[in-house]
């Protein structure tokens, strides 16, 4: 910096200054109407910084200033100028390097990688378990989780909840983050997330992510639903694809629908579960555990209106109907139907309650399986839409044919 001139030092410090506060480039633009020189005479001197390796510099950038003020009139001026070609300067990672090492300041693990020059949208990615801690507090933070991505914050109930002068302190706050599934080489997955929502936690949260970062990740040849989180998220294409869960969701309101319609009760008696998640971790404990969570919907069935169901569809009773509990009733509504159709439909439903009366607490975690358990679970899922589809359709034409 000695050796710089009077203006190269106030460019220099100008866009470090920019970089620090923002984490993006500055435009020569921006630089000349700061410092009160041309745009040519600051385009000049940067491109001698960036021969002195001050400066990464993108050039050609069109930009279209705008004009804010207060005209004779009094009237408020926002006014959008003619196009201006200009170029962007980026301080270089050894310019920031040499500041950050100086102010020997912590900034948070993630943050500091935006102070040493890394760009906002780089993604990290880490092991799945790093969300378990969110979706084990639904009371404390909102989770959007689906196959392809997923979003959380802290809840405003919540956050509302703490002592005023404590909220922006406490160190469990996060504002968002937003994240995309990767497959790694091996079949499982890893959550990407770009820095810059890292970079806006506390200090004590990135510690938390940072420990389950995965260092020079492997991933799978192929992942569809990744190019569709990257071309959603960075692209801003709108993306439709289908995921098991909510499509299971949706299918089971639309039953419901079909049932008050005629019988003015739901046949699902739950239509939604905050802790149901895709496994987090592949193994088979985690496997049961989602199926737990997934048959607290499709299991809850109302028993009230089973049973008014085998009597208008006049269902022959077995001996011991009485003391048939609400599975036992569901399973004599659609185990006779024609053509052995009623045991393919009752078969995902079976996988499910095996898989849920399994103590996950007695599973050997430290025995490693030959099982993709986050795809076996997904399947079970498509197959039980598969079912769904099928009730909904018995229900629209058998509930039908007696309006």
């Amino acid at each position: 910096m000695n050796k710089l001139t009077d203006l190269q030092k106030k460019i220099v410090t100008l866009a470090i200054k920019h970089w620090k506060k923002n984490f993006t480039g500055i435009s020569a633009l921006d630089i000349s109407e700061n410092l009160d020189k041309t745009h040519e005479e600051i385009l000049i001197e940067a491109g001698k910084l960036e021969q002195l390796g001050f400066f990464h510099i993108r050039e050609n950038v069109d930009l279209y200033p705008i004009k804010f003020g207060i005209g004779e009139d009094g009237k408020f001026i926002h006014e959008r100028m003619g196009k201006v070609t200009t170029s962007m300067l980026f301080p270089t990672k050894i310019i920031l390097k040499e500041i950050f090492e100086k102010e020997r300041k912590d900034y948070g693990y993630y943050t500091n990688q935006l102070h040493l020059g890394d760009s906002q949208i780089s993604l990290r990615f880490f092991k799945q378990e790093v969300l378990k801690k969110y979706f084990d507090q639904p009371e404390k933070y909102y989770i959007n989780d689906d196959i392809v991505n997923g979003r959380i914050g802290t809840r405003d109930q919540y956050y509302f909840s703490l002592p005023e002068a404590t909220r922006d302190q406490n160190q469990e706050i996060i504002s968002q983050i937003r994240y995309g599934k990767r497959k790694l080489s091996n079949g499982s997955l890893a959550i990407a997330v770009i820095l810059k929502d890292l970079s806006r936690l506390p200090l004590k949260e990135q510690l938390y992510w940072a420990g389950s970062e995965i260092d020079n990740p492997i991933f799978a040849e192929h992942d569809e639903e990744y190019e569709k989180f990257l071309r959603q998220n960075f692209l801003a294409e709108w993306i439709d694809y289908k995921d098991p869960l909510k499509q299971i969701i949706k299918i089971i309101n639309d039953i419901n629908e079909i049932c008050i319609t005629k019988y003015n009760l739901n046949f699902f008696r739950k239509t939604g579960n905050p802790r149901l998640k895709y496994p987090l971790i592949n193994n088979r404990g985690n496997y049961i555990e989602a199926h737990k969570e997934l048959w607290k919907v499709i299991g809850s069935f109302n028993k009230s209106l089973v049973e008014k169901l085998v009597e208008d569809l006049s269902i022959q009773k077995p001996s011991h109907y009485d003391k048939l509990k609400e599975y036992g009733l569901f399973k004599l509504l659609f185990s006779n139907l024609e053509n052995n159709k009623g045991q393919r439909i009752l078969k995902p439903f079976k996988i499910c309650n095996q898989a849920r009366n399994k103590d996950a607490h007695e599973i050997d975690e430290a025995r490693i399986e030959d099982i993709n358990f986050v795809s076996k679970f997904r399947n079970d899922c498509e197959q039980l839409i598969e079912s769904l589809e099928k009730i909904k359709n018995f229900f629209q034409i058998k509930i039908n044919l007696r309006n």
